[in-house]
Formats: structure tokens, C-alpha cells, sequence
């Protein structure tokens, strides 16, 4: 990680659903922090946009098929949430202070960008398969207008899919946490399961409760997509990458992110008083019942953290066996469920390598020992999912060309390795220097 850069006055901490997120946030102590400042939830500023994308299941309808009012009530809460950031940014600045910000990857992502990762899981089969050509036509209506202090030409570059330009985001420093999808998947099913009681049934919020935003929220393509936005900007410092592994299980790791943003490693905590979840999302202090389902959502979303008195490090096992895992998937949730738990887990052709990939992006690959691990990784989740087709995975075989790899964070497999073997079969290769010319050079 650069270490170079001046410290930043703004720090966003990219995530998703169950990533130990809400744990690290616990253990930063972003209230007690002298130095910085934040709102009551540390971010989470577009959750409403989030919530508007899932009313009347929106994020299951081609672009095609949504009202013009529907695209302006999106948009405008889209906008809504920036102002709210800026206004509490402001605070910080005023008084001299970090500003730190959570938010979770999908929640500030162009909505055409989730239109067209569905149509191109071909889940929107409600609809005219033709829209997603279209959907290049809807991102100018969901993005937000920010001040001209970020610039005077408010552009995006094609890796950028959020809403927001990428002048104004390179004014953040931007950190990003991960966890190994077949840990992600599980445990947001199980969330997700207990998230649709809490509204009626045949309501617009429980429709929108699909399978398509589970994989909305799960995939890791965001935080890829975003990842490598970062890398490429001239002058920036590298964006840090924080493992939900090395999160719970080493507490230096969190120490040198407090470093590395300015946070104050002393205000660190990893010891607290447990709470009841039960009590805590019924709290009848007269608020309405739209206040009392969004406490008790974030009761479910904190159930385990809340009930715990400290780091539970079995939360995060120092290998995952996808096929035992899968299993375990089948017994609690039954064959369908496990199998779609796995296809988010593993992501389709070619995402599934980046979602192993994106894991492994905080260590070290200078062993051979994590080089086997992260490979025997890959090929676990990919074996069950993968059709015989052509592989259209980013990875290549060239081992002096590690600057690339690294920059797309993968690595190349081992020469004469099985994998390389796999690679050159899948995409019928069969010399090393055809390959070559079909693969970007730094």
C-alpha cells in the first residue's frame, strides 16, 4: 500500500451485505474517534436509494419498462442522498476533522449498471431482452449533479459505474472490504429470508425482496469494477483492501488501516457489552412503523454482532471447503436454494474468477504456498458452474508480465501448472505466443 500520499480528509469504505462490515465498524469506533466525524450510522447515506430501487421490484424490471416518474423519484433520491453526504462532509471539514463514510457497493451504482448486469443474467425474463442494448441510454438520467468545486466537467470514465463522477470521487480516499463469497452467500440468505417477513406479503418492498437483489447486493463486480477505477488514476494513492479474515483474526490489520487513514488506532475496540437484538428492535418508544421495520431490519443484519461480546473468530475459518459448504447448503435450505446460494457464490463465467480473485487481492502472492491455495480456491468454486465454453477469464500465463496481474489484481498461473493446462484447452490456445498477442500489456 502507498504510504506516501498525505493523509486524506475523506475516507470511503466500500462494502456489501455480510462482509463483517458492520465488525470492523464496531472495532474502528467511529464515534469515540477525536479526530473524525461522521453520521449516526457512519454512512450508509444511500441506503433510500437502495430501498427506492426495491420498491415495486425495480431492480427486476428492464430499464425499458420503467414510468419516466419511476426514473425521476430514483434519480431524485439518488441526488438526495449526495446533499445529505455533502452537508455532513461539510461539518467535517468545517471543523477540521476526517470524514468517514460506509457504503455498500450497489447502493451507489448507476441503476442502468444494475439493469444491465440483470439482463445479463437473463433474469428479467419479464421483459424484452432487447432493452439491455439500451441500457447505455439511462445512465445520464440516474446521475447526480455534484458542486463544480469537483471540477467543471463532471465526467465518467467507462470503469466508472456509480453515480458519481469521477471527479468527485478522487477526493475520496477509498478503502474496500471483502470476505470469501461462499461465506457472503449463506449468510445473506439467511438474512434475506429473515428481511421479507418483515413485510406483507404482495407489498411493492416483499416483491422487490427478489432473487435479483440478492445477486445485486452479493456480487462482487462492484467492488471489482470500482477497484479498478482506482488503480488507474494518475496521483492517487492505491486503495486499501481489508480481508474480513485478517479483520477478525489479526488485529494489526486494523491498526495499520487507522494509519493509513488517520483514524486513532488507541480508540480501537475489541471487546464490548453484548446487547439483546430482540429488545433492541422492539424498543416502543412511539416511533412510526416504518422507523420500527428499518430497526428491526438492522437488527437482523447485526443479530450475531449484537448477541457477541467481542471478535468471534470462528466466524471466519481459515479455509473454506466450498463442495462441504455446498452440502451444509443443501441440508438447511434445500437443493434449489443451495444451488443458487452456490451461483451466487461462484458467480457465472467470467465473473467467478474475479470473485475468487478479488478475495485474495490483500495477500501477498510472492509464496507458492498462497499461489496453490488461491488456485485450488478457484477451481473448487469453479468446477460445479462452469460450461464447456470458451473462458472468458481475465487471466493469463505470461509470468513476467506481473504488472498487469497485479493491476487487475490476479495473478498468472504457474507455467505448466494444471491450470494452465485448463486455460489453454478451455480457450483451445495451444501456443504461448498467440496468446500473448490477444492479452493487454501495461
Amino acid at each position: 500500500m502507498d504510504t506516501t500520499h498525505s493523509l486524506p480528509r475523506r475516507v470511503l469504505l466500500v462494502s456489501m451485505p455480510r462482509t463483517a462490515s458492520n465488525l470492523l465498524m464496531k472495532i474502528l469506533a467511529i464515534p469515540d474517534q477525536p479526530d473524525v466525524l461522521s453520521n449516526e450510522h457512519a454512512g450508509y447515506f444511500f441506503a433510500p436509494a437502495s430501498d427506492a430501487v426495491i420498491r415495486e421490484n425495480l431492480v427486476s424490471k428492464p430499464l425499458a419498462q420503467w414510468t419516466p416518474k419511476q426514473i425521476r423519484e430514483v434519480q431524485g433520491v439518488l441526488q438526495q442522498c449526495l446533499e445529505s453526504l455533502e452537508e455532513c462532509s461539510a461539518r467535517a471539514r468545517d471543523e477540521g476533522k476526517i470524514f468517514f463514510v460506509k457504503e455498500h457497493a450497489s447502493w451507489f451504482m448507476n441503476p442502468a449498471a444494475l439493469g444491465q448486469m440483470m439482463m445479463h443474467d437473463g433474469d428479467a425474463s419479464n421483459g424484452n431482452g432487447s432493452a439491455a442494448l439500451k441500457a447505455d441510454d439511462y445512465y445520464s438520467l440516474f446521475r447526480v449533479r455534484v458542486s463544480s468545486v469537483y471540477g467543471p466537467r463532471q465526467a465518467f470514465s467507462p470503469m466508472n459505474e456509480t453515480v458519481l463522477p469521477d471527479g468527485y470521487l478522487r477526493t475520496w480516499r477509498l478503502a474496500f472490504i471483502i470476505r470469501h463469497p461462499a461465506l457472503v452467500c449463506p449468510s445473506m440468505y439467511r438474512a434475506y429470508q429473515a428481511l421479507k417477513k418483515l413485510y406483507p406479503p404482495g407489498s411493492g418492498t416483499a416483491d422487490g425482496m427478489s432473487w435479483s437483489f440478492l445477486k445485486v447486493n452479493v456480487t462482487l463486480c462492484w467492488t471489482r469494477m470500482l477497484y479498478d477505477w482506482c488503480v488507474r488514476q494518475e496521483g492517487q494513492a492505491h486503495p486499501i483492501i481489508l480481508d474480513a479474515y485478517d479483520i477478525i483474526h489479526n488485529k494489526s490489520t486494523t491498526v495499520k488501516f487507522c494509519e493509513l487513514t488517520g483514524l486513532d488506532p488507541t480508540a480501537l475496540k475489541f471487546e464490548w457489552e453484548s446487547v439483546s437484538a430482540e429488545g433492541k428492535a422492539s424498543s416502543g418508544d412511539g416511533a412510526s412503523n416504518q422507523h420500527s421495520i428499518r430497526q428491526e431490519a438492522q437488527a437482523i443484519m447485526k443479530l450475531s454482532l449484537m448477541g457477541s461480546s467481542g471478535v468471534m473468530k470462528e466466524k471466519a475459518p481459515e479455509v473454506v471447503d466450498v463442495a462441504s459448504e455446498a452440502d451444509k447448503w443443501k441440508h438447511e435450505f434445500g437443493d434449489e436454494e443451495a444451488s443458487f446460494i452456490l451461483e451466487m457464490a461462484g458467480g457465472e463465467a467470467p465473473n467467478a474468477l474475479t470473485t475468487v480473485a478479488i478475495y485474495h487481492i490483500a495477500r501477498t502472492f510472492d509464496t507458492q504456498e498462497i499461489q496453490d491455495m488461491f488456485f485450488k480456491t478457484l477451481d473448487d468454486i469453479l468446477r460445479p458452474i462452469l460450461k464447456p465454453k470458451r473462458i472468458e477469464w481475465e487471466i493469463g500465463i505470461y509470468e513476467g508480465n506481473r504488472d498487469y496481474w497485479r493491476i487487475n489484481g490476479l495473478i498468472p498461473p504457474a507455467t505448466g501448472s494444471e491450470l494452465e493446462k485448463k486455460w489453454f484447452a478451455a480457450n483451445k490456445v495451444t501456443d504461448e505466443e498467440e496468446l500473448l498477442k490477444s492479452q493487454p500489456h501495461p
